[in-house]
Formats: structure tokens, C-alpha cells, sequence
């Protein structure tokens, strides 16, 4: 080259990797050396994008594009070397990418075929030269209905594992098919036997149900490796794609696997065996159950014939016999025999309680009667036992029962009746004890505490099985009818001094009122013997001051209803009012006729009247 052209600026695209086209200027600034050396330094202008600053400048050549400039090579002394390169190139191409697939087989075909195809021979010739493979797992979900109404579900299921495969075949009719691949497969653990297997690949058309029937009916096992579930598309080398098809059973799909239907089988005989097992069960509980029912109608009627027989013995036997049969059964049970409770005799111990009932020796209170710390069980040990060995206990629930805590305070009576009769039978301690607690008890019945009243329902029992407190609860003590009566002679004795007192009042009043009417006689016969007697006094140089009345009389009469001070303002008020003496005294509070000669002791002492008496 003897010449040069300087292009200063040129127009160029950049691509960026998000598909964009950046339009930028390529800058050249070019030397050439004596040696005819050419260096020549490129730069862009017109980069906006933040993200080009980060590219190096491999980067930014690979991705950047010039447009024609008008000069071109007609010829250049490089051009074998370069198609050379260019057909290693397009060879090593097409193995990466094509797989070496014939060329015959992609002419006329468009892009979408054109990649279809070369994936679909890609992946057979994948499995033709690996020669082994990787199969899914396989599972089926079976169901059987137990005879207990219950639904069981179990799993048939065939692991993933590696097959070698022998004989392949491509593209060989079987049948009215033409399966992709078949051939030979054995596991590669060395188990079970080998077996026919056809793969398919599945690149757009997918394996339908009336091919899966047509596989089916050829007997033959078979798997399909679907296209549409690899992880990559677009441009990926043929080596991925043997790997994923190799490997990946994500990919694979089982059409007709070569043991499913015998573990489902297998499946199904565990499940028809675990449906024997629940029906042998449920046989062997029904044969039981007709056993306990067969036993337990056995029980009733002997339970029927024993009550019939006890039933018989009870309506002809007298109170006091059934008495006896039923203390005999209660004492039993408080012992613990069960079978007096719960068990064969049960039937017998509610027979005679409702006996009792119907003669009314009992109330329907059988828990409070039967109870093993209740009075009837005292009584029977006091009945029973010597008196020093359960007198201590007996006395201590006597003091609870009165005390009110632990015991019925309503069954201190009865139970104070049962110890008198054993009280010279008590040690010395437990008999003091016993009398202030009798006391005490008297003494709260005759107060007229209802908590004491005694329960009287089981009177006819009691006095059956201890006759001797018979007599004490014939009796009315403690009783409603006691608690009446003490009500009643109550209301009366208080009736009775309400009358009494009224007439102490009367009498009181009585004498009060003949007394004042004495004393009003007295003082009125005083007043007239004075009358006429007293006028009052002048006094030309002033009326003397009540005041100085009552300090110059120094104590000479008292008055009992009125006060000395009192009687002279009111005398000198009627001296000054021009009224007469004797209606001054007529007018004063006296209670005694020593009052009126006491006033007018006092009227003539303050010189307030002349005595007109004295002057006849």
C-alpha cells in the first residue's frame, strides 16, 4: 500500500445486551512510521450510557457494529487461509450445535423446523451414544374400601435409577408404530430382568392416549423425554442437551412403566391383606361381643330367678327380719365386698331398700343412711363394740355435731340418746366430756336453735334396730312438734307479760292521774282559802324590779313546779296589768297546795300585797 485514506469520524451502532442499539461516533487518529508501521487508536463519542463505562475494550469491539464504508476487498492474499479457517469453523459449528445431523435432513425446512428437527435428533442420538440413562420414579396411588367403613390408600411406587441400554435402535418399526428409539434396558444394580424399552422424544408432539392404548397393547415399556421441560432454550450446545437428556429425570415422563403394574399389585395384595386382617378382627369382636351378650343375658335371667326368689323372701317376711337382711348386707359393703355394690348381690341390697321404702321404715335418703361415717353405722358400733373402745369416737362426734363442723348438727340428739344408755359402760374422762356436752345441747334445744331440731325420717329404723332408745325417740324432744310447742308457749309467755305490763300501766296511770287530781283539789282548796285575803301594793316611786324581788327573799319559801325568779316576774306582770292577786295565782304552775301559801309567803315577804286579813 503506497497510499492512504484518512477517515477522521464514523458513524457506528453499539449493541447493548438488552437488545437496545446505542448510535455512537467512532473517532481514529492514525500514524504511520518511517517504517511504514500503521498504529491507529480508536474512541467513541456520543456514549449516554452509564452502563458502557464498565465494559473493557474487547467488550465494546464485540458488541459494536460499522456500517459499510465504500472500500472493500476484491481480493486479499489471506483468502485461503481464511476459508480454511471459516470451514474448521463451520465443521466445529455444526458438531457443537447440529450434532451431525445429516444436511439433507434440514434442507427446505424453515427456522422453527429447522430447530425442531435438529433437537429431535439431537436427543435420540444422545441416548444412541451414551448408551445408559437415567429414569424417573414412578408412583401410583391405590385405594380399597375396609370392611369397617374406613378408606386405605397406599402408594405403588418404582424408584429413579440408571438403566444401560443395548441394542439401540433408531427409527425401527414395531408394529404400526415407528418409535424413536427401542431397545434392550436392564437396571444397572444388576436386578431383575432386562427388558424391551421405548423412548420417544417429544419435541412438539406430545404421546396422546390413543398411542399410549397402541403401547400398551404392544406389551412394551416405554418413556418420553419432553422438550418442553428443559431448563434452556435458544442457542445451547449439543453437549448440554446429552447431559440433560442423560441425567435430568425431571424431563422424562413415563408412559407405560416395566414393574408399575406389579407393585400395584404387590400394592393391592398388602392392602387385600390388610382388609382380611381388619375383617378377621371385626369377626373375632363379633364373635365376642355374642359372647358377652349371650353371658350377660345369662346374668339376667339368673339375676331374674335370684330377684324373683329374694322378691318372694321379702313379701313374706316381717319388718323386723328385713331389718336384719338389710343390716347384714349394709355392714357387707361397708367392708368392701363389691359384689353387695356392683356385683351378683347388688340386686339383693336394692331389693330390700325399696321394701323399706314402700313400708316406710326409710326415706329416699339411702346415700346420707348408707354412708360409712353416718349415724346409722355409730349406732350399730355403739350397738356392737365395748363402749371403752368406741366411747372416745362417739364422744368426739357428739362434740362435732354440737360444735356444728364435720357431723349433722340434726343427729345430735339421737346420737346423745344411744350414748346415755352406755354412759356407766365410759371411762371416767369420756363421761365428763358426755355430761357438758348434754348440757350444752339442752341448752341450745331449749334456746330454740332449729340446727339442732332432729331429723326424724328414719324414727320407725332406729327404733327397730335399737330398742333400747326406742322410748327416747317416741318421744317429742328435739322434734318439729318440741320446737312448735316451745314456739307456742314462747308466744304466750311473752303474750302474757305484754298483758302484764300493760295492766302494771294502767294501774301506774290510774294512780298518777288520782294523785294529780288530789293534788289539783289541795292546791285549788289552798287558793280559796287565800282568795280576797291578798291586794296588791302601790308604789308611788317606781315598781320594784323582779330582780331585786328574788335577791332580797334569801331562801325563805321554795316552789317545787316553778321558780322563785319566774313567780315574781309573772305576779308583778299581773300588778302591773291592774289584775287581782288572786287571779295571779290562779294563774301559776302549782303541783302543791304548799306552793300557795309558800306564794304567798313570798308576795307578802317582797311587801308586793297587803294582807287585808290581819287589818279585820
Amino acid at each position: 500500500m503506497r497510499s492512504r485514506v484518512w477517515v477522521d469520524d464514523h458513524s457506528a451502532v453499539l449493541m447493548l445486551e438488552d437488545g437496545r442499539e446505542l448510535l455512537v461516533t467512532v473517532r481514529a487518529h492514525h500514524v504511520l512510521d518511517d517504517k511504514l508501521n500503521s498504529t491507529c487508536v480508536l474512541s467513541l463519542a456520543g456514549i449516554k450510557d452509564p452502563k458502557i463505562a464498565t465494559w473493557d475494550t474487547e467488550k465494546i469491539l464485540e458488541h459494536l457494529r460499522v456500517s459499510g464504508c465504500g472500500l472493500s476487498w476484491d481480493r486479499h492474499w489471506g483468502d485461503d487461509d481464511l476459508k480454511d479457517r471459516e470451514a474448521a469453523a463451520l465443521l466445529q459449528s455444526e458438531e457443537q450445535f447440529l450434532g451431525g445431523i445429516p444436511r439433507e435432513w434440514l434442507e427446505g425446512l424453515d427456522g422453527k423446523q429447522f430447530s425442531e428437527t435438529i433437537l429431535h435428533w439431537v436427543i435420540k442420538r444422545a441416548i444412541a451414544v451414551k448408551g445408559e440413562f437415567y429414569v424417573p420414579a414412578m408412583s401410583v396411588d391405590v385405594h380399597k374400601s375396609m370392611p369397617d367403613g374406613s378408606e386405605s390408600q397406599e402408594a405403588a411406587r418404582c424408584p429413579a435409577m440408571l438403566l444401560l441400554l443395548q441394542d439401540i435402535r433408531l427409527e425401527r418399526r414395531l408394529g404400526n408404530m415407528v418409535p424413536d428409539v427401542i431397545c434392550r434396558a436392564r437396571r444397572a444394580d444388576g436386578r431383575g430382568a432386562s427388558f424391551d424399552l421405548m423412548i420417544e422424544a417429544a419435541v412438539t408432539n406430545y404421546i396422546d392416549q390413543a398411542k399410549t392404548q397402541k403401547i400398551k397393547l404392544a406389551g412394551i415399556a416405554c418413556i418420553q423425554i419432553r422438550a418442553d421441560r428443559f431448563t434452556q432454550s435458544g442457542k445451547v450446545p449439543v453437549a448440554e442437551i446429552e447431559e440433560v437428556v442423560w441425567s435430568d429425570t425431571s424431563v422424562k415422563q413415563w408412559i407405560v412403566h416395566p414393574w408399575i403394574d406389579e407393585e400395584i399389585k404387590k400394592t393391592r395384595r398388602r392392602l387385600d391383606a390388610q382388609a382380611n386382617e381388619i375383617r378377621r378382627a371385626m369377626e373375632a369382636e363379633a364373635r365376642k361381643q355374642e359372647e358377652r351378650e349371650r353371658k350377660a343375658q345369662e346374668e339376667k335371667e339368673r339375676q331374674e330367678k335370684e330377684q324373683e326368689k329374694i322378691q318372694l323372701w321379702i313379701n313374706g317376711c316381717d319388718e323386723r327380719s328385713l331389718l336384719r337382711a338389710y343390716v347384714k348386707v349394709l355392714k357387707a359393703s361397708w367392708t368392701g365386698e363389691a359384689m353387695y355394690l356392683v356385683g351378683e348381690k347388688a340386686g339383693t341390697h336394692q331389693a330390700l331398700w325399696k321394701e323399706m321404702v314402700r313400708r316406710k321404715l326409710v326415706h329416699d335418703n339411702r346415700a346420707v343412711l348408707e354412708s360409712t361415717s353416718g349415724l346409722l353405722r355409730m349406732l350399730l358400733q355403739l350397738e356392737e363394740e365395748p363402749s371403752h373402745s368406741i366411747g372416745t369416737l362417739a364422744v368426739g362426734r357428739l362434740r362435732a355435731a354440737i360444735n356444728d363442723y364435720m357431723e349433722d348438727p340434726h343427729n345430735s340428739i339421737v346420737l346423745m340418746f344411744a350414748l346415755a344408755k352406755r354412759r356407766l359402760e365410759m371411762l371416767p374422762s369420756d363421761t365428763m366430756q358426755f355430761d357438758g356436752l348434754c348440757t350444752t345441747l339442752r341448752e341450745k334445744v331449749g334456746g330454740g336453735l332449729t340446727q339442732y331440731q332432729r331429723n326424724t325420717e328414719n324414727d320407725r329404723l332406729f327404733a327397730m334396730l335399737f330398742p333400747s332408745i326406742a322410748a327416747d325417740i317416741a318421744s317429742e324432744y328435739g322434734t318439729s312438734d318440741y320446737y312448735a310447742k316451745m314456739r307456742v308457749q314462747k308466744q304466750l309467755q311473752v303474750a302474757h307479760e305484754k298483758r302484764r305490763a300493760a295492766r302494771k300501766a294502767l294501774v301506774r296511770s290510774g294512780r298518777q292521774r288520782q294523785g294529780e287530781e288530789k293534788r289539783a283539789l289541795a292546791v285549788k282548796s289552798a287558793l280559796d282559802a287565800v282568795a280576797g285575803t291578798l291586794k296588791w301594793r302601790d308604789f308611788p316611786f317606781g315598781d320594784p324590779s323582779p330582780v331585786q324581788l328574788y335577791a332580797q327573799h334569801n331562801g325563805k319559801a321554795r316552789l317545787q313546779g316553778l321558780s322563785v325568779l319566774e313567780f315574781y316576774k309573772k305576779a308583778e306582770q299581773y300588778r302591773k296589768q291592774r289584775d287581782s292577786v288572786d287571779n295571779a295565782l290562779r294563774a301559776m304552775s302549782f303541783t302543791t297546795e304548799k306552793d300557795v301559801a309558800s306564794a304567798v309567803s313570798l308576795l307578802l315577804h317582797a311587801k308586793l300585797c297587803v294582807d287585808l286579813s290581819s287589818r279585820a
